[in-house]
């Protein structure tokens, strides 16, 4: 069940959302090009409709605040088959944040590579609590379905045994070590995808993590 808890303060495994998107995961926190905090989340979360700017949390609950304002985000384009990535970046406004994932340690960094057989995990908002699950396929194409009825075509995806919930879209992915390799897309009672941390750093190079403050 989706915590709709306020979470001050804010962390990654806040429950988020703009007026008009579903509930997705805070993630984590990370800087691009200036000292500004921002939250890195999913295109779907932050982003679906892009002149709805405003991020809340908890979303449409009692205590709900805006937290954040969309900056930037790369969505998939549901013509194309060969997306690699749905994720987007929203400056915080006057908001107390936490770099922790609930009550885990804050992420280490980034780490680009991924592996067959690698365990990873998150802390997302529909969770509640930190799940695993082993990568089974590196780099595999999948038509992902959204809760609006759009659909595009992904390619390079990371499949994984099933670690996730509906409201943990936009959760960042952990290796064992506590770097982030992902940021989660979506998942069926079986499996889970995401998409690699090393084409949101092909996206915004100037991307910082922020592992303490």
């Amino acid at each position: 069940m989706t915590d709709y808890s306020v979470h001050e303060p804010l962390d990654g495994s806040a429950a988020i959302a703009t007026v008009s998107s579903r509930v997705g995961t805070a993630g984590c926190f990370v800087t691009v090009g200036s000292d500004k905090p921002c939250i890195l989340s999913s295109a779907h979360v932050l982003a679906a409709i892009p002149s709805d700017k405003t991020v809340f949390q908890p979303p449409g609950a009692d205590g709900s605040r805006a937290v954040a304002k969309l900056w930037d985000f790369y969505g998939p384009d549901p013509a194309r088959k060969d997306n690699v990535l749905d994720a987007a970046i929203a400056v915080l406004c006057d908001t107390k944040y936490d770099p922790r994932i609930g009550a885990l340690a804050p992420p280490r960094g980034f780490n680009p590579n991924v592996v067959a057989n690698q365990r990873v995990w998150i802390h997302g908002a529909g969770s509640g609590r930190r799940r695993s699950g082993r990568i089974q396929v590196v780099g595999e194409p999948k038509t992902v379905i959204y809760d609006d009825g759009s659909s595009a075509g992904f390619q390079g995806l990371v499949r994984c045994e099933c670690y996730s919930q509906a409201g943990d879209s936009g959760a960042a992915v952990l290796d064992a070590a506590g770097y982030v390799v992902g940021v989660h897309l979506c998942g069926t009672e079986d499996y889970s995808w995401f998409c690699r941390i090393s084409m949101v750093l092909a996206r915004w190079p100037k991307i910082q993590l922020i592992t303490s403050n």
